[in-house]
Formats: C-alpha cells, sequence, structure tokens
C-alpha cells in the first residue's frame, strides 16, 4: 500500500484487523424458520387464504419483501401475485385488473389495502378471530 498508515502498521495491527473483519463476516442473522414460525402466524396466513386475500407485490420491492418475511414459512400459505412481468410466475394481468398502483398491496373483502401492513393490522382487515401472538 502506499499509504503512509498502511505501511507503518506493525503484523499485530494487521492481525487484529483480520480477526475482526472475519469474526463479523461469520456472524449470523437469525431467521424466521417453520420450526419458529408462531401457530398464530401460520393460523392468520391459512385464513387469509380461506377468506381469498392476495397479496399483489413485486420481486424488486423490499417492503413486498419485509411483508413477506413477517409470516416466515408461513408465507408459502399465502397468494402472493408477482406484479413484474420480469418475475417469477408473473401475473401482471391480474394486478392490471384489480388496479394495483402500489407495492405491496392488500386485496381482502374486496377491498384494496395499500402498504406495509402489521400482522396484527392484517388480521383485523380481514376478521381473523384466532390467537394473535404472532411475534417468535
Amino acid at each position: 500500500f502506499r499509504h503512509r498508515w498502511f505501511r507503518h502498521r506493525s503484523p499485530m495491527v494487521w492481525g487484529g484487523v483480520t480477526a475482526l473483519v472475519t469474526i463479523a463476516g461469520c456472524a449470523q442473522i437469525p431467521a424466521i424458520t417453520g420450526s419458529n414460525t408462531p401457530p398464530a402466524t401460520t393460523a392468520l396466513a391459512e385464513h387469509l387464504t380461506q377468506t381469498g386475500a392476495k397479496m399483489y407485490g413485486t420481486y424488486w420491492c423490499p417492503y413486498c419483501e419485509r411483508q413477506e418475511q413477517m409470516f416466515g414459512d408461513a408465507i408459502t400459505k399465502v397468494q402472493v401475485i408477482e406484479c413484474d412481468p420480469q418475475g417469477d410466475k408473473a401475473q401482471p394481468q391480474l394486478c392490471t385488473q384489480a388496479k394495483v398502483s402500489s407495492f405491496p398491496t392488500w386485496e381482502i373483502n374486496g377491498q384494496l389495502y395499500e402498504g406495509l401492513r402489521s400482522l396484527d393490522d392484517l388480521a383485523t382487515i380481514s376478521n381473523y378471530q384466532g390467537s394473535r401472538e404472532f411475534n417468535p
């Protein structure tokens, strides 16, 4: 390295820096998996599907991703419609028919609800009567 700070550092400093970078890189971020998805979250997902609720989103939308993460593995029980023609299993015609203009948008009981929603919000909007212990 040409910069003077880099040239005059001892191997001990470089070893410490390397160790810190290695430790930080190995840190794990916990993910919600099937084993720790709360039963209430799974029940809400099933209720949403049984009542015909749909979530419209796109693969590139960070709020859509966050909404899906709230459900953990139970998201597989929710009807998620991909609105971007470039996305996997895209159905942009359904998004156009529903007049979806922002993401995510929920269609529940014939009404559109735009934006990221808490699970408690979705439970209230959809008249879910089960447990609301959604946090793992």
